[in-house]
Parts: C-alpha cells; structure tokens; sequence
C-alpha cells in the first residue's frame, strides 16, 4: 500500500490494504458540534464528516511543516538579494 501524504491519497494493491486500514469503533459525539463540521466541510454523514475533518487535520500538519521548511529555507539563505540571486543557481 501507498500513501500520498501530500496530497492525501492512497493507493493499492489488494482489498486487504484498505480493509486494514479502517477500525470500525463507536463514538459520542457532540450533535451541535457534528452539524457545525458538516456545514464547514459540506459533508452529510457521521462517516464522512468524521473523514473529512481527519484529512484537515493531517493536510493542515502536513502544511505546517512544509511552512517551517520554507521559513528554514529562506532563513539559510540570508537578506541580501546579491546573495539570493548568486546562490539561486547553486546545486544542493
């Protein structure tokens, strides 16, 4: 089984890899608060709901260290346009 975390997709090869990677549990959940995320991520059901805030959950992660590379990045690499230009063409 493959799974994309960067853009949230999986792949496979067998039924056994998806049947694996789903628990069926039971929950309490705050009927207030499912409406809400139903309304803010345009979901109907418990099930997808429940998905759909999981994928925000790991996209907005997955976004937050992206972020902190870019900021490392750009850190490492100074202020000085001079230096940024000339370093722009530099292999890695």
């Amino acid at each position: 089984m493959y799974i994309d975390r960067a853009h949230l997709s999986i792949s496979c090869d067998k039924i056994e890899d998806i049947l694996m990677a789903v628990r069926k549990t039971s929950l309490a959940i705050d009927e207030e608060k499912l409406a809400e995320a139903q309304k803010a991520l345009g979901t109907t059901g418990i099930r997808d709901t429940v998905d759909a805030a999981l994928d925000e959950v790991v996209r907005r992660r997955l976004v937050k260290r992206h972020l902190a590379n870019l900021a490392e990045i750009s850190r490492s690499l100074g202020d000085d346009p001079d230096s940024l230009r000339r370093d722009a063409w530099r292999e890695f």
